[in-house]
């Protein structure tokens, strides 16, 4: 059964700790009010583990969240969802990696936000045999169809390799593998390329692993932790028993071999992995299995998490855009200043009243799917009149969760939006294993396509490289989509997969990564500024997924403990990057 958002999480337009004009006096008001200004998914991370610390008392504390559009709907909404025990910084890894495991035993994960780990490889690719993309291919009814040509000669070969990799399936993976043909099927076969290295001009079929085997000795890779694994298991298993263990088949070492032009006949791709053509990848080479790596749906992980939040009864949501920091005489913060929003919208507040809201952007089910024309946003640029500014002051202290948006409130801080295209694909099959994969497609002589392919159990979400051509926006809801390059995305990915190649495009879209521009950090920043009270938790880059739990619970520690105890954030201070005016 799907997650769905239970009704009571909503936005409100009315303040929760100061009187209202009718003279009322608010659930909250006396209360040490915390202010988080994002509800991305570091913001419901946030509210998360502050509601569950054990110094946290919903009798003294409170918490408002201000989201200028909707929950996760910038890249907390719209990124690939990989977790990797591997990633950086390495101070908050570890821990972060192993919070979303627990969050997933304690919450049902695989089933309310697709949780679960993979397999992850990167792979080399020839795509010159293609045409090269341009946006009227998108047109052409021959898109989906511009397979290479298959000879009938070849087919029983085909059929030979079908037949062993339907046995294959049935292997752990890593696994003894009676090997492959190799086809060449390169459609530009007569082509030279730049070092005039002349392509094989007919089918070749070459021996299969077992022939090579005997020829050549099979070398370990110290970087394939997948056979390291098999190696400490056998080990094991024979230092328990005791007893002389039955000699196993010797493995390959693909990735070595894959980059060996002596052995062109070894299929390059693991037994499960096959939705991916053979034809044209060069190497591949693992980068984390099931240890070391995982995923997540970031949107539903981001509202189901919030909702817990909000369940406590001690977290308010306002559907507005902060536009500057409230200070103290003493240099600490005082509370922010905001203009009301609705439905990615700037309000003039003659329009709103104390009355709570739905907002129906908020369900995983009614994600908008940011289908636009090229070079265009969903919405006009917005103009802030501050006229209309309210205050929220007497905040105990405020978190900025912003992502890309944190330098356009305080303009010291070194974060800018690095803009990113995805698209998720509905494919052609109903499951599909779970490899995440990072290619390096040779589209040209001298150029190269890299997009990440990241398949979810219902769908395949596909991401490209950043761009910084379009400045980042008021609101998440003026992002510009260009429709182009997330057709180029299915363009090339299709070529790799069948079942893509005979899926459809579900969703275009385009989000803002938040990266810090400093030469000696990778980030995130993690902390109080100088401002006393203030803090920052943004610069995340693209692994604000994977980190969001860590950084709630250490941001958790901070406030409520004076210090972050779970890990040692010394070296991603703020106060080591910039200082607020």
């Amino acid at each position: 059964m799907e997650f769905q958002l239970k009704d009571d999480l909503k936005y409100t337009h009315t303040s929760t700790t100061q009187p209202r004009k009718d003279g009322s006096i608010p659930k909250n008001a006396g209360k040490k009010n915390i202010i988080i200004v994002g509800g991305g998914i570091i913001g419901a991370c946030t509210a998360y583990y502050l509601t569950r610390h054990p110094n946290f008392d919903p009798s003294l504390y409170h918490i408002t969240i201000f989201e200028a559009t909707s929950v996760a709907c910038g890249s907390s909404g719209k990124a690939g969802g990989l977790l990797a025990a591997w990633a950086f910084p390495e101070q908050i890894v570890p821990l972060s990696f192993d919070l979303h495991q627990e969050l997933s035993d304690l919450y049902d994960g695989e089933e309310n936000w697709g949780y679960r780990r993979l397999n992850i490889i990167s792979l080399e690719s020839n795509m010159r045999r293609y045409k090269k993309f341009n946006k009227n291919l998108m047109m052409n009814d021959s898109f989906d169809n511009d397979s290479i040509d298959n000879e009938k000669e070849l087919e029983e070969l085909r059929k030979i390799n079908q037949k062993r990799r339907e046995e294959d399936k049935k292997k752990p993976f890593p696994s003894k593998r009676k090997g492959y043909f190799f086809i060449n099927d390169d459609e530009d076969e007569d082509e030279d390329d730049e070092n005039g290295d002349s392509q094989r001009n007919e089918a070749q079929i070459y021996e299969s692993q077992q022939n090579f085997e005997e020829s050549h000795t099979p070398k370990s890779s110290p970087g394939d932790m997948l056979n390291e694994e098999v190696e400490q298991q056998q080990q094991q298993q024979q230092q328990q028993t005791h007893t002389p263990q039955e000699e196993l088949p010797q493995q390959i070492d693909q990735s070595e071999h894959s980059r060996t032009p002596e052995n062109p006949s070894m299929n390059p791709l693991p037994p499960q992995l096959n939705w991916i053509k053979t034809q044209g990848i060069s190497n591949w080479s693992a980068l984390g299995d099931t240890d070391t790596t995982a995923q997540i749906h970031p949107f539903k992980f981001t509202h189901f998490i919030l909702q817990k939040a909000m369940e406590t009864g001690a977290v308010d949501l306002i559907s507005a855009k902060v536009t500057r920091i409230i200070k103290n005489s003493d240099n600490s913060v005082s509370g922010v200043a905001y203009v009301l929003t609705e439905n990615g919208k700037i309000l003039n507040n003659n329009n709103t009243s104390n009355n709570t809201t739905n907002n129906s952007n908020i369900t995983p089910n009614s994600q908008p799917s940011n289908e636009t024309s090229p070079n265009t946003s969903t919405n006009e640029p917005s103009s802030i009149d501050f006229k209309n500014e309210l205050e929220m002051v007497d905040a105990e202290n405020v978190i900025l969760t912003m992502g890309p948006w944190t330098s356009k409130l305080l303009p010291n801080c070194p974060i800018y939006g690095l803009r990113a295209h995805s698209i998720t694909i509905q494919p052609s099959v109903e499951e599909i294993s779970p490899f995440a994969i990072f290619t390096e497609l040779k589209i040209e002589d001298s150029k190269y396509f890299s997009p990440e392919i990241y398949p979810r159990t219902d769908e395949v979400y596909v991401c490209g490289e950043g761009d910084t051509m379009v400045e980042l926006p008021e609101l998440a809801s003026e992002i510009v989509i260009e429709k182009e390059k997330c057709d180029e995305l299915y363009y090339y990915v299709s070529k790799l997969a069948p079942t893509l190649s005979e899926g459809y495009i579900k969703t275009r879209q385009a989000c803002y990564l938040p990266v810090l521009n400093v030469s000696n950090s990778s980030g995130p920043l993690i902390g109080e500024t100088n401002l006393k009270n203030l803090f920052v938790a943004s610069g995340h880059s693209c692994w604000g997924i994977n980190n969001a739990p860590a950084t709630g619970k250490l941001l958790a520690e901070l406030l409520l403990e004076g210090e972050a105890s779970s890990a040692d954030i010394s070296a991603l201070n703020p106060t080591l990057f910039f200082t607020v005016d």
